[in-house]
């Protein structure tokens, strides 16, 4: 792996080892954002049946990945919205996927 991503698994271990022993009791600092499940299969009429197949391919693929995204606001902009679908479909794809934003006020 090279030495970037390293660094970011490190990075990633720490916090996600942090939000961990927070589970039961996230600091006001931060909170986890609840995202409705979806089906994968929902979305294959929506998709090219290759493009389907492939999604499902290379998710399988990463195995037993575990993937936070870390955002400072919940709604609103670009990332944020495009959060509420990628959050549900990383899900239903076998991707672990969680979101956590940061509160300013609390910070």
């Amino acid at each position: 792996m090279p030495r970037r991503c390293n660094d970011v698994v490190a990075i990633y271990s720490r916090f996600s080892a942090n939000m961990g022993k927070l589970n039961n009791e996230i600091t006001p600092m931060y909170s986890r954002l609840e995202h409705p499940p979806v089906r994968f299969d929902d979305y294959r009429p929506l998709l090219d049946s290759n493009l389907a197949d492939e999604l499902a391919g290379v998710a399988g693929a990463l195995g037993k990945l575990r993937v936070l995204h870390l955002n400072s606001t919940a709604t609103g902009g670009g990332v944020a919205e495009i959060l509420q679908s990628m959050i549900p479909l990383g899900n239903s794809l076998g991707i672990e996927t969680e979101r956590v934003v940061i509160n300013p006020d609390a910070a």
